[in-house]
């Protein structure tokens, strides 16, 4: 699977198509990992995995890799996994997210990953990932990045769901703002609330 996610980083999000969503997890009755999502923030990569157990349920692996000075991905490494609790084949799973919601957290974790960055501590620090289970009706998700401390909005980001789960990776001091979207034409609705989530650390 390191060497899936590792593809992964090399294509980016552009391996996951428009519609893949409602194939992704029907496809693991054949028992092959599946990449879900890929997260890339500078030259941090993560990657969301999942693959089917020998239950018939689904479980998920989180792998991370950094670009070398060349820009290469260097091999990726795990970090954590767990079970989802979908199984494959109920499309049913997908239609109500938990809560009525349109966006709903189904894991997360917390690992000390190499980040290079200038402000990390010998180069390590606590990055926190989430899983989110995304409703049917979203087309698209916008992702505002705040910081903690910060009087003005960080960047926007927005993405076509080609998943139904999404990855939010968060460095210390991160704030996002999840909304999700949908399509109506040529414009875009809101569904539900937003999902606000925070770093652990400042």
């Amino acid at each position: 699977m390191a060497d899936i996610a590792l593809d992964a980083l090399r294509a980016g999000a552009s391996q996951l198509r428009p519609g893949s969503r409602h194939n992704l997890l029907p496809s693991l009755v054949e028992g092959q990992p599946v990449v879900a999502d890929v997260w890339i923030d500078g030259s941090l990569g993560c990657v969301l995995v999942v693959h089917r157990r020998g239950d018939g349920f689904v479980s998920e692996e989180l792998y991370y890799s950094m670009r070398n000075d060349d820009g290469d991905w260097l091999s990726c490494e795990h970090v954590s996994g767990s079970i989802l609790g979908l199984a494959p084949q109920m499309s049913e799973a997908l239609k109500d997210v938990p809560g009525g919601s349109s966006l709903a957290v189904v894991s997360e974790s917390e690992a000390l990953l190499h980040t290079g960055r200038r402000e990390a501590e010998d180069g390590y620090e606590p990055v926190r990932t989430l899983t989110v289970l995304v409703g049917e009706d979203a087309d698209r998700i916008a992702i505002e990045d705040h910081w903690q401390g910060s009087a003005t909005p960080g960047g926007q980001a927005g993405m076509d769901v080609r998943s139904p789960l999404i990855l939010l990776v968060l460095l210390p001091g991160r704030q996002l703002r999840v909304s999700a979207l949908h399509r109506e034409g040529s414009y875009f609705s809101a569904i539900g609330d937003p999902m606000e989530v925070f770093s652990s650390e400042p």
